[in-house]
């Protein structure tokens, strides 16, 4: 390429980025050659796009040999959860017969500890309800809160 060619190549660039036909000095430059010459620069567009296949195509392996490894353990996750429930449920129908039987082996007089169980099973006794709201008109009576008589001052 001569000195001429390439200051025409220069100018026209100019003159189309001037213009606003082309968006960047790089397209302005590459839209002149192609008027100039008559034809692009494949060459270095294709060793460039071809690079980029490649590394498209290692990433889209790497993808895939991840996605393939994700598979695997979401199923092993769910084998898991299925064990899981299979155990759970089995050891649900074997719970009711466990009280039943505690109760035979633990067997003893009522008479033994009707005391404690009187004491336990009684009402208790609240004390100090204040400010909490659950009272009724029973406990509070209106006559010690309003006093009718003359007022001594």
């Amino acid at each position: 390429m001569g000195v001429e060619e390439i200051q025409k190549i220069n100018n026209l660039a100019k003159e189309l980025l001037k213009h606003h036909i082309a968006s960047s000095s790089e397209d302005a430059y590459a839209r002149a050659e192609l008027m100039v010459k008559g034809e692009p620069q494949k060459e270095n567009n294709d060793s460039e796009v071809n690079k980029e296949l490649r590394m498209l195509g290692l990433k889209m392996n790497s993808l895939y040999s991840e996605l393939v490894s994700l598979q695997h353990e979401v199923k092993g996750m769910k084998d898991e959860i299925a064990y899981i429930k299979n155990k759970l449920q089995s050891e649900a129908f074997q719970r009711p017969s466990a009280p039943i039987q505690q109760a035979a082996q633990h067997h003893e007089e009522p008479g033994e500890h009707a005391e404690t169980q009187k004491v336990q099973d009684a009402p208790k006794k609240t004390e100090g309800r204040s400010r909490t709201g659950d009272y009724s008109e029973k406990d509070v009576e209106i006559e010690k809160f309003f006093y009718y008589g003359t007022n001594k001052k």
